[in-house]
């Protein structure tokens, strides 16, 4: 079997041949040209330079003899020291051209340039002691015989220049030949098997592509046709058998999946909560029976159109979708929604949740968002009743507060020593009375501080105050409490505190409630911390105890009405979820801290006047 693996391996073993090839002549006619430059360079510039300086060194030599027989056989003019330099730089570039020749002829020249410069020197010497014109003629004769033979050492290197210059520019039309050649024959190899061999893979690959295709949009009635020995032709075989595999599984199949689709979509269509289900581009596929009686949509009127497009033409669906349809973005699943709605001249009330449905994947990949699904929850019977709650708390609070207020009154008189001294029992049991009438009379007006709360009418007295004189007035309360503990009270108040907006009263009242719970959780002889900073655009005030701490789960939900938490809980689980109503009312924030075995800091801050 000729295997497809073998194939592409001969293609890019050929291909890395041609490649081979192509680089190997290239470097091969790179150095020809390199070493036919570098001889240029290397044989004949030298000797160029030579003969330059040795006709500098005569000229200059020719010149002083000259002068001096200009100044009338003046021997002292002659300027001994420059002589015995040129003469010097002339006998040092003679023997260098001597050890640096290349050029047939260049040899011969040198013998006779060595003779010619000897007598040269001769003559002169002779000139600058006897003098005469004979002698002087006799200098410019040789002098002409030395130029000449230096003359001819440059001629021999110049023309040896441009011949190796003419060969190497011959050396490169050559390599240029070649190498387009080569090139040529390389491209028409390649050109072959890229015309061939593309065809041969990618052929069967596009017409499999067009069938997979075929059958993701359902129609299993597919078959490839090609053939071949190697991997391509096992390829099709494989795809033949799956591609009959599914149409007889479709065929046993489809008919249960239209069961179980009509199934679940009569059971959605019938449930009461309202249901939208969303795609993943914002697209409405599917409201049932609840979604349509609320928002008058008719599913066949809406179904494929985007929410946008629907919102814009229905005021319902564009309140049900307020603040979730954010372009770009994915919608707001982060928290439930609380919305009233009015149906049949009725107000009814719904909680909207929005469900991100995603596709998991089972090699651990992170899982694809498909679509989301938002539920219109009615809850209107449950509103009713924490309304008619609200009220009934708010109602029997307030009637608790006229016969709470007659028996201060008869525990005053009582208490008068003017109606008749009590025994020892009676003050006793009318201390008991005092002490959980007091206890009643707190627990009333939490309760009615609940359903100020609740109904959201809480009556606030804004006004301008100082931190320090909130921190004084819940001092000055708890004082006796603060005694009775042994508790050391470490009050901070940071200097240059601005004034902040707030209700002095109902602040005072949550300082105060959360330093009686520092105080119940304090051991006696215990140290609380109570300080006052700014952080920002705000005033912060800080509750710190040392006592037991809060479990981290607890601390999520502490401030939810009716929760209490520990082993022994104290209270009704109202006080700081009113602290946490009186504070955000004022635009302000409350939290805790806390870490086990080393006690909680609650803290809560308004804003600077």
């Amino acid at each position: 079997m000729n295997k497809l693996k073998t194939k592409i391996l001969l293609l890019l073993s050929f291909i890395f041949l041609i490649i081979l090839m192509v680089g190997i002549m290239g470097s091969q006619f790179i150095s020809i040209l390199s070493r036919d430059s570098g001889e240029i360079i290397k044989d004949n510039y030298k000797s160029i330079e030579y003969t330059a300086n040795m006709l500098k060194a005569l000229d200059g030599l020719y010149t002083l003899h000259t002068e001096r027989d200009l100044l009338r056989h003046d021997v002292s003019a002659l300027n001994e020291s420059e002589q015995k330099d040129l003469t010097k730089l002339f006998s040092d570039n003679l023997k260098a051209e001597e050890k640096n020749i290349t050029e047939t002829g260049e040899e011969e020249i040198i013998s006779i340039l060595k003779q010619d410069y000897s007598t040269f020197l001769d003559i002169m010497a002779r000139a600058e002691k006897t003098g005469g014109k004979t002698y002087s003629l006799q200098l410019r004769d040789k002098y002409e015989d030395v130029r000449s033979s230096i003359s001819g050492i440059y001629k021999i290197n110049s023309n040896a220049i441009i011949n190796k210059n003419n060969k190497a520019a011959s050396t490169a039309r050559q390599v240029r030949r070649y190498m387009i050649i080569l090139t040529g024959l390389s491209l028409l190899l390649a050109l072959g098997f890229i015309a061939y061999f593309p065809g041969y893979i990618l052929k069967p690959i596009y017409e499999l592509t067009n069938k997979i295709k075929a059958i993701s949009e359902g129609d299993y009635d597919q078959k490839l046709l090609f053939s071949s020995a190697d991997e391509l032709g096992i390829l099709v075989k494989e795809f033949n058998s799956m591609s009959k595999k599914l149409k007889e599984y479709e065929a046993n199949n489809l008919h249960k999946l239209l069961v179980e689709k009509k199934r679940m979509e009569a059971i959605i269509y019938s449930l009461n909560d309202a249901i939208f289900i969303i795609d993943e581009r914002k697209n409405i596929l599917y409201l049932n029976r609840a979604a349509q009686d609320i928002t008058g949509l008719k599913e066949s009127d809406v179904a494929g159109k985007s929410m946008q497009e629907v919102a814009l033409s229905n005021d319902l669906f564009r309140e049900i979708l307020k603040g979730t349809i954010i372009a770009g973005k994915p919608l707001d699943t982060s928290k439930n929604t609380y919305i009233p709605i009015v149906i049949n001249q009725k107000e009814a009330y719904f909680t909207k949740e929005i469900i991100e449905t995603k596709l998991t994947d089972p090699e651990n990949t992170p899982a694809s968002t498909i679509g989301y699904i938002i539920i219109l929850k009615n809850v209107t019977r449950y509103e009713e009743r924490d309304t008619a709650k609200t009220n009934l708390i708010a109602t029997v609070s307030h009637e608790l507060k006229t016969p709470l207020s007659s028996i201060n009154l008869s525990i005053k008189l009582l208490e008068d020593k003017r109606l008749g001294e009590l025994s020892l029992a009676h003050q006793k049991i009318l201390q008991t009375v005092r002490q959980e009438t007091i206890r009643l009379s707190k627990m009333v007006n939490e309760l009615l501080d609940y359903a100020q709360t609740e109904s959201g009418n809480i009556r606030l007295k804004i006004g301008i105050t100082n931190a320090d004189a909130i921190m004084d007035y819940a001092l000055t309360s708890l004082m006796m409490l603060i005694s009775d503990k042994n508790i050391s009270v470490d009050t901070t108040i940071e200097p240059g505190l601005p004034p902040i907006k707030a209700d002095v009263e109902k602040t005072v009242w949550v300082l105060v409630n959360l330093i009686t719970n520092a105080v119940r959780y304090t051991p006696e002889n215990g140290i609380l911390s109570i300080c006052s900073s700014r952080e920002g655009n705000f005033v912060r005030f800080s509750v710190t105890d040392k006592g037991p701490g809060i479990e981290k789960e607890d601390l999520k939900r502490i401030f939810n009405k009716f929760v209490q938490i520990g082993n022994n809980p104290r209270g009704r689980g109202l006080g700081l979820a009113i602290a946490k109503e009186f504070v955000t009312s004022q635009s302000g924030e409350i939290w805790a801290e806390s870490q086990i075995g080393t006690g909680s800091t609650f803290s809560f801050k308004l804003p600077i006047a």
